[in-house]
């Protein structure tokens, strides 16, 4: 999962405050980087006040781990488009908005030596949907060789069901 000043830069994008580069892909504005508001960005509000998801699933490949970044950034661009994130420098990642539900931020990325897909987005009722379509419009898009693991649980339910067993 990112730290605080990844998860940070992703709610800015979530919430419209990006640019286009020279080349075409979005980044985050930074300190120094001015931009005529062009309004309220979708679920702006359920972000400011409930905070963002995200959602996390673990992938395997046979293949080398440069060729999984290159299909996966390759998948990415063909359902959103690129975002540069400063806080996650080796990370594909997209923006993706969408006429049906909210706007998500979709990156993958190496822990260690797996490949791990993250989705965030404004929490609210309908971010399951948003997840869920984002999820399987990647997922639809990837060849036979690179497999879904697993999801990856939320930290936080882990540590209570550890409570919950040691008797705590």
């Amino acid at each position: 999962m990112p730290d605080q000043e990844a998860l940070r830069e992703i709610r800015n994008a979530l919430l419209g405050r990006t640019m286009t580069t020279r080349d075409g892909r979005l980044c985050v504005m930074g300190e120094g980087d001015f931009r005529i508001p062009i309004g309220v960005g979708e679920g702006s509000m359920s972000i400011r006040v409930l905070g963002v998801s995200c959602s996390a699933w673990r992938f395997e490949s046979s293949l080398p781990p440069q060729r999984v970044m290159e299909i996966a950034l390759q998948c990415m661009h063909n359902i959103g488009r690129e975002i540069i994130l400063r806080e996650s420098p080796y990370a594909a990642a997209s923006f993706i908005r969408s006429v049906f539900v909210r706007p998500v931020v979709m990156t993958f990325s190496y822990e260690g030596e797996v490949p791990v897909l993250s989705i965030y987005t404004g929490r609210s009722l309908t971010s399951p949907v948003a997840v869920r379509r984002a999820f399987r419009s990647f997922t639809d898009q990837l060849p036979s060789t690179i497999m879904i693991s697993g999801k990856i649980e939320k930290e936080k339910k882990e540590k209570k069901n550890k409570k919950e067993v040691s008797g705590e």
